[in-house]
């Protein structure tokens, strides 16, 4: 964060600004930055990340090469679109970290114990899946060998 003439400019990646920070990112006062301020930043944050990493973009960011003002939009009136073959827990973490109200919007801590997190049960070995090796797999993938060996679930 900057300060110029009084007035304070953010810094950082516009793409994964929660709302509060968007209507306030031009040039605002110390003031509007102390009242949009919250741990619920953070939230947002690893939501907008969790999408990106996901879906291979931005969560508001519609377009290759979007103008900042049609995203700032995107951010504060719609929401995200997730591609097919998600999995319907990131989906629900992604939604709630994501959520537009900062009041609404989990806490970390909060997150942190969603069921997107919880550890796949893994199958006795005597009676899980055998381990395909890459020559006899289509796919050939190490994603693919970890599906089949039992420690993956879809995103």
């Amino acid at each position: 964060m900057g300060e110029s003439g009084g007035v304070l400019k953010l810094e950082g990646t516009f793409s994964f600004a929660p709302p509060e920070y968007v209507r306030i990112w031009k040039g605002f006062q110390r003031s509007q930055l102390v009242e949009a301020t919250s741990f619920k930043l953070d939230s947002w944050s690893s939501g907008a990340l969790a999408y990106d990493v996901l879906c291979g973009r931005a969560p508001f960011a519609t377009r290759e090469g979007i103008e900042r003002d049609e995203e700032a939009d995107n951010i504060l009136s719609k929401d995200p679109e997730f591609p097919n073959g998600l999995s319907y827990n990131a989906v629900s973490f992604m939604m709630q970290a994501l959520e537009k109200c900062p009041q609404k919007r989990p806490s970390v801590r909060q997150l942190l114990a969603h069921a997107w997190f919880d550890k796949p049960q893994a199958a006795p070995a005597a009676s899980g899946p055998k381990r395909r090796s890459r020559s006899s797999s289509s796919v050939g993938s190490a994603a693919g060998s970890a599906v089949a060996a039992g420690s993956g679930a879809p995103a």
